[in-house]
């Protein structure tokens, strides 16, 4: 390939330098259907700050052959911030189960939303398109309309992006999110703002948010969910149908399944405005924002 219109160019450069390495130290490619290789996979993050992540992924651990790999794109390509790899020694790992060893560098990406400064490890989610996410949050706040009093709960909240995003404008908001990393982010990244209103709690959503959680936390005005493309679980759902929230705010990468959860979300809510952002431009991704409220006399 030698135009990618998706890509920076620094990504593209990255992508040759580590090809042209490769074949010339004859490092073998990661067979789809063999499951034979040394180079199993690539990772290439970009911040709107310029800065640059990559994760290297081996099928096996070769010490000589990966550290001179490394050594040899920290050489030619000198701009990457944090440059990392991991072991991952099983067909059905990915990226992000196995451990993520710092080669050179900071560990994390920064970003920037507005007044906000987020710090992304390499296994918390971030929007990619960074310049529509700033769209989908302004959306966010537009259609809650938010009075300063509001509880809300932020499911699947990640690095905390959107809780800290919204915080300036509701009494409390209170992010569930199953990844370490993410929930470590999201804490400092609300520190790091001087943000004292959003709290965040590790565990998987289904486990967490249950009738006790709200007794607990109390009932919220407004939830926000961002699940992944599976969408959310049937449980889940009758939690938050549980909860009364007076909003339900839905932001879904997956129109198929964002339909299946919006037939039981909207037994007893409607929806009152529905946006779809174009997130990957020549591509058929999007993501669409829903807002529901509560039907009368529920």
């Amino acid at each position: 390939i030698q135009e990618c219109w998706l890509q920076r160019q620094r990504s593209r450069k990255i992508c040759e330098v580590i090809y042209k390495i490769a074949v010339k130290h004859s490092l073998s490619f990661y067979h789809y259907f063999n499951k034979t290789g040394f180079l199993r996979s690539l990772i290439i993050r970009t911040s709107s700050a310029d800065e640059v992540l990559v994760i290297v992924g081996f099928c096996y651990d070769d010490p000589e052959k990966r550290n001179a790999l490394l050594t040899a794109i920290r050489t030619e390509v000198p701009e990457i911030t944090s440059l990392m790899y991991t072991i991952l020694t099983s067909p059905e790992k990915g990226y992000a189960d196995g451990d993520i060893v710092l080669f050179n560098g900071t560990g994390y990406l920064n970003e920037q939303m507005g007044t906000i400064h987020y710090r992304i490890s390499p296994r918390a989610f971030y929007q990619p398109n960074v310049t529509q996410a700033y769209q989908i949050y302004q959306k966010i706040l537009a259609f809650a309309s938010f009075k300063g009093q509001e509880l809300v709960y932020d499911l699947y909240s990640g690095a905390g992006t959107i809780a800290c995003f919204i915080a300036a404008q509701v009494e409390k908001v209170i992010g569930i999110e199953g990844s370490d990393d993410a929930v470590n982010d999201a804490i400092y990244n609300a520190e790091s703002n001087g943000i004292s209103n959003a709290h965040f709690i590790c565990g998987d959503v289904l486990q967490t948010f249950t009738s006790e959680f709200i007794a607990k936390y109390g009932k919220p005005h407004t939830i926000i969910l961002d699940p992944p493309r599976s969408g959310t679980l049937i449980e889940i759902k009758k939690t938050i149908i549980q909860s009364a929230p007076d909003k339900i705010i839905y932001l879904s990468c997956n129109p198929v399944s964002l339909a299946f959860d919006l037939t039981m979300l909207t037994t007893h809510y409607q929806i009152v405005a529905m946006q779809s952002f174009d997130m990957f431009p020549h591509t058929h991704h999007l993501e669409t924002l829903v807002l529901m409220e509560k039907n009368e006399g529920v």
